[in-house]
């Protein structure tokens, strides 16, 4: 189970929640500059929270009473960010590839081509972000997400910019990942009707604060 409890102070806006997630899609849902993203980011690594803990079972990422902040690279999280942050100068295949760096024991490069196959992206290995689709973006960000074999998989509007055909299809695609990894699964959005149709629970979010939190 995924821990948050944690705040985090800026200028003109103050993030303070607590909760819990569990092996299945939690949706986050708010309007924009209610703090979803910046939930996602402390969970990372890529923000530090002012105060709090962030735990996903027996590994602690974030506690501020014993000082410790667990390095990005040693969480084993997957992020698929609202751009899919693909790097713009290698191809596909290296852009999966790249997750293996860091976790070796994920698998060989022999993952790639298996991970490409599933994400039906196999005959894009060699071309380049600027000249896929949105659609095929976002399955190369989710290949390389996956291939690490994450213990917490955080997706930032990952539909957003895909039209409304391309959504249907990779709606469908994210419920048979989700029936297949057993991991906790935050996906965020301002969608009222893309939360219902896939999460499991909804996590209602304004100015930093949980308003309600809803099972499916």
């Amino acid at each position: 189970m995924l821990i948050i409890d944690i705040n985090k102070a800026y200028k003109d806006f103050k993030l303070d929640v607590n909760f819990t997630a569990d092996r299945e899609v939690t949706v986050i849902l708010g309007p924009s500059g209610s703090g979803k993203s910046t939930i996602l980011n402390c969970i990372a690594g890529v923000a530090k929270p002012d105060n709090g803990r962030i735990a996903m079972d027996n590994d602690v990422y974030f506690d501020s009473e014993e000082g410790h902040i667990l390095p990005i690279h040693r969480r084993r999280v997957g992020y698929v960010f609202q751009s899919y942050a693909l790097f713009p100068h290698i191809n596909v295949f290296k852009n999966i590839q790249y997750g293996l760096n860091n976790y070796k024991e994920a698998g060989t490069n022999d993952e790639v081509y298996r991970f490409a196959e599933a994400f039906k992206i196999e005959k894009l290995l060699k071309k380049y972000p600027y000249q896929l689709s949105g659609g095929e973006k976002q399955r190369v960000a989710l290949a390389r997400s996956l291939i690490i074999r994450p213990k917490v998989l955080l997706l930032d509007e990952p539909f957003a910019a895909l039209d409304k055909r391309t959504k249907q299809i990779l709606y469908n695609e994210f419920l048979e990942i989700k029936k297949k990894w057993n991991i906790p699964i935050l996906m965020i959005t301002h969608d009222e009707g893309e939360a219902q149709y896939l999460g499991d629970r909804i996590i209602r979010i304004s100015n930093g604060c949980l308003i309600n939190d809803t099972a499916l």
